[in-house]
């Protein structure tokens, strides 16, 4: 009960200060200022706050606070809530959201993002001046007020000590100071006065403080010794005049020898003109220290001789403790201490060795840096326009030359990735430090293998007699108007495709542009006026160059197909068993010996950014290309196909059975495309081998075998991620598929991978994908070796005619015991079942033993009618 009471006189004290204390909140009259509206939102909401103000009379008091423009921007809204019929705005929430709309840029947000996080905090005391700075650094502070502070204090001291002072000396007295201020009061200070030049604690000098004294040098220098700094000279070596050699050894600097790895942060200057790269260069060499090349200086203003640390743990170089210990300041006023020291033993050829004494210091300009300590003790004479380095070494004379440039060698890191590429920025801040650039392309080169070019005394003859079938390139000239040229034959009423030319870098620009200028010189193409066109890019080919295509998609859309039959892989190899010599011969750009139909060129227009041109002969990418390749393959040998010949669209294989037969029909062959001025390639060309890689099959006179290299792409194959690697290692697996015994049963559970769906690569299928990659190691022989075929008939007089059928098939028999027309058999085997259809017909020759044995002959034995 008592703190209930405690509390309302606690609401009712704060109830009495909120009426005690008034608070007034401005007009606001619709200004576009974003700062002054915000502030004025905020003045709002601490009035609200204050009179605890309910929500129904916050909206009449914001309006009663509008004026002018504001005003009457209200009253509008107002008025079009009322005339379309919507609820008005009663709540201050959606006032405000909609004055923000009105008086705040629309992009204000996206202003203040820009500039917070371009915000960039400046070091306050690296903004004062210099005088300022010293003093500063005494002083302890911690905030940015206390630095204000700060340095408002030393400003008044400053501009205290700027004023007139007292010579110091002249005596006391109140003299004024001849200035030119005659008349006015001079200060006193004491028995003595001041003096108005500043002191420098640097040089000691009077005019200027010691940030700016011209003493200060760029080069290394003591700072705070312990104790004076003592100089490791050798024993010194003192020769007569007369004993020293007339003749100088003169030293380039080692050139040959492993580098020990560094990146030189002082460069060469540039050398502008024709002026001597001497003037503006420092006295770099290298050295050979422990075998391994490093990079040294010779700096006459130096005071110390230095190692750097790196080369001291790269080499292993035995370091000290330092006797005296110092620390070095560097230029921009930071200093190291100088903690270790070590004997460098090196050689500035291969004659001339020398040890020094050097600080030990972490040090990226060169390896070594000899500065006075040894250019006094080896009494060392400069010749500054040479810039060569002379002293006396074993009674002769060394004279040091410099070396015009130690180029930068970068740090190697051998977890890093190399770069591949640069951007722009990188590019131009590595061709800083070098006047030439060029260019590396690296492309893939195959090895020329000297047994290709290896044909037997015959084959070479045969060579010699159509040498004119193989240019190292086309002819200039269109191929000759054959029966057969492609056709295209659009579908009536299609729309025509008209599709922009594809953006290009400047470099594949410059090749397409090539590529077209030399079709044109050729003949195989030509400006077009087409009303359609589909634009033209690069695609890359297996030893790195370009190939020039046509995107046609647009146009095959809209072309009728035609189907003219491919011929089948597997009866091209039935074909070719027995067969002890094989020649195979492939056409040069097999698609630019066909003619485009007359007429039908403005339908094979290609753009580019250069114009729009159209083909004369027949180019990559057509629909019907393939159909019409075939087609003319087809007509040209068709008198040696099925008997000596088989083809796959430009790869022509000739077999035979005797290499007499054989250098006929690859005569033949010859003569045919001479006649019909077809141009073959020589690089890919085999002639008269036992052995022939043949559409991914080594065909021999042995058996079919699989391509050792599509073996190895197979079982290197990663294991699939997604639907798209499973179907091409499904497609490529299933090239094969006749070497692997019940394919279809062991691929099952990958073919269920490739159904529609979320991709699940099982356990299954993974069993199912080594077990593919196992069974092409050793590829199954698909072709059957019969021994023997029996084949009897008996008559029973209770069960009527029994029939027996007998194959000895790879050592095990095989047989057929039939009772009826239909038997199992005949699905399981139907091979062997025709060979008994064969058998038991009175027409022996319609059994083909292609279908069984690629023509390889074996024996029948049969007891019908006495027959053999």
């Amino acid at each position: 009960m008592m703190g209930n009471q405690r509390r309302a006189k606690l609401f009712e004290l704060d109830d009495d200060v909120t009426k005690k204390v008034r608070l007034e909140v401005a007009e606001f009259y619709g200004k576009l200022n974003p700062t002054a509206f915000l502030d004025w939102i905020m003045s709002m909401e601490d009035y609200f706050d204050w009179y605890a103000m309910p929500e129904n009379r916050k909206v009449r008091f914001v309006k009663a606070k509008l004026k002018g423009a504001a005003r009457l921007w209200w009253h509008n809204i107002e008025n079009q809530a009322h005339r379309t019929g919507q609820p008005p705005i009663d709540t201050w929430d959606e006032m405000k959201l909609k004055m923000k709309e009105h008086f705040l840029p629309t992009d204000y947000e996206q202003l203040m993002y820009t500039k917070l996080f371009s915000l960039k905090q400046a070091h306050y005391k690296a903004g004062l001046r210099m005088e300022i700075q010293l003093e500063m650094i005494a002083a302890h502070t911690y905030t940015v007020d206390d630095d204000n502070k700060q340095t408002f204090k030393h400003i008044k001291l400053q501009n205290f000590y700027s004023c007139e002072w007292w010579d110091n000396t002249q005596p006391t007295s109140n003299v004024a100071h001849q200035n030119g201020n005659k008349g006015k009061n001079s200060m006193s200070n004491g028995d003595r006065k001041v003096d108005a030049t500043p002191l420098c604690f640097k040089c000691g000098g009077h005019g200027h403080y010691a940030v700016v004294c011209p003493t200060k040098s760029l080069h290394f220098c003591v700072e705070e010794p312990e104790s004076e700094l003592e100089s490791y000279p050798k024993e010194e070596e003192t020769y007569n005049e007369d004993e020293v050699s007339e003749e100088c050894d003169y030293y380039d600097g080692m050139t040959e020898g492993y580098s020990l790895v560094v990146r030189p942060l002082l460069t060469i200057p540039k050398v502008k003109g024709e002026e001597d790269w001497r003037r503006t260069s420092i006295f770099q060499t290298r050295i050979s220290c422990q075998g391994r090349l490093c990079t040294m200086i010779i700096d006459g203003g130096s005071s110390l001789n230095i190692a750097s640390q790196e080369l001291v743990e790269k080499l292993n170089l035995k370091t000290e403790r330092h006797p005296n210990p110092f620390r070095v300041a560097w230029v921009n006023d930071t200093s190291i201490p100088v903690s270790f020291r070590c004997l460098v033993t090196f050689l500035f050829g291969k004659d001339f060795e020398e040890s020094v004494w050097c600080e030990v210091l972490p040090i990226k300009v060169s390896h070594i840096l000899l500065g006075r300590p040894w250019l006094f003790d080896r009494k060392v004479q400069h010749d500054g326009y040479e810039n060569t380095y002379a002293l006396i070494h074993n009674g002769r004379k060394k004279i040091l030359r410099p070396m015009k440039e130690v180029p930068p060698i970068k740090k190697s890191n051998e977890n890093a990735q190399p770069k591949k590429v640069l951007i722009m920025c990188q590019f131009e801040n590595e061709s800083k430090e070098t006047e030439v650039i060029f260019a590396l392309m690296a492309r893939k080169v195959e090895e020329f293998k000297e047994q290709d070019k290896e044909y037997p005394a015959n084959a070479r003859k045969i060579l010699d007699d159509f040498s004119n079938l193989w240019p190292v390139e086309l002819p200039n000239e269109l191929p000759p108007m054959r029966d057969i040229q492609h056709a295209i034959d659009l579908i009536p009423g299609a729309s025509l495709p008209n599709l922009p030319a594809y953006r290009m870098n400047p470099t594949e620009h410059a090749e397409l542009k090539r590529q077209v200028d030399e079709l044109l010189t050729k003949g195989f193409i030509r400006e077009s006026l087409s009303p359609c066109g589909v634009p033209a890019l690069l695609t890359p080919k297996k030893d790195g160059s370009w190939r020039m295509c046509v995107d046609s998609r647009a146009i095959n859309k809209i072309t009728i197909k035609y189907r003219f039959p491919i011929p089948r892989l597997d009866d091209m190899l039935d074909m070719m068993v027995g067969s002890v010599i094989f020649s195979k011969i492939d056409l040069r750009s097999g698609y630019h010996q066909i003619r485009i139909r007359p007429g039908d060129e403005w339908k094979t227009s290609f753009k580019t950014k250069d114009g729009l041109y159209e083909w004369l002969v027949m180019p990559f990418g057509l629909t019907n290309a393939p159909s019409t390749f075939m087609r003319i393959m087809t007509q040209v040998l068709k008198p040696f196909i099925g008997r000596f010949v088989v083809v796959y669209f430009d790869d022509i294989l000739i077999y035979s059975r005797s290499c007499k037969d054989h250098e006929e029909h690859l005569k033949q062959v010859m003569r045919t495309l001479r006649a019909e001025k077809f141009y073959i390639n020589l690089k890919k060309c085999t002639f008269m081998s036992p052995s022939v890689v043949f559409l991914g099959f080594v065909v021999s006179s042995k058996s079919v075998e699989t391509d050792p290299e599509k073996i190895k792409a197979i079982v290197d194959w990663r294991v699939p991620t997604n639907i798209h690697e499973v179907r091409s290692f499904h497609g490529m697996a299933t090239f094969y598929r006749r070497f692997i015994q019940n394919f279809s049963s062991i691929m099952a559970p990958i073919t269920e991978c490739m159904k529609p769906g979320l991709f699940i690569w099982t356990k299954a299928a993974n069993k199912a994908f080594e077990e593919i990659k196992s069974k092409m190691v050793n590829p199954f022989s698909p072709r059957p070796e019969i021994e023997y075929v029996f084949y009897d008939q008996l008559v029973s007089t209770r069960q009527g005619g029994y029939q027996k059928f007998l194959v000895k098939w790879r050592g095990k028999p095989h047989s057929e015991n039939t009772w009826s027309t239909t038997t199992d058999f005949q699905k399981i085997n139907p091979n062997l079942y025709e060979l008994y259809q064969a058998s038991n017909s009175s027409e022996p020759s319609s059994f083909k033993p292609g279908r069984i044995d690629g023509g390889k002959p074996f024996k029948v034995y049969s007891r019908k009618k006495g027959k053999t």
